[in-house]
């Protein structure tokens, strides 16, 4: 599990308006304290779609929802 470890997230962001968009990466250090939840991809109750799978936890710097695909162990 990531509890009690430091994980790095690396994601890529997006500013701007659609067709002005730019891009930039982040790469912040999280100090998890506790695992929250694993939400995995794919269809919801209701007909909607969560496209990628999502890692929540609380780290000393607040509550977290990060997609799994960005986190460095």
């Amino acid at each position: 599990m990531i509890e009690g470890r430091t994980v790095l997230q690396i994601s890529k962001v997006f500013k701007g308006p659609p067709g002005q968009r730019t891009s930039m990466m982040i790469e912040r250090e999280h100090d998890v304290v506790r695992f929250k939840q694993y939400l995995k991809a794919g269809r919801l109750p209701g007909g909607a779609v969560r496209p990628k799978t999502l890692i929540q936890f609380q780290a000393r710097d607040g509550l977290w929802t990060v997609n799994a695909e960005d986190i460095v162990l």
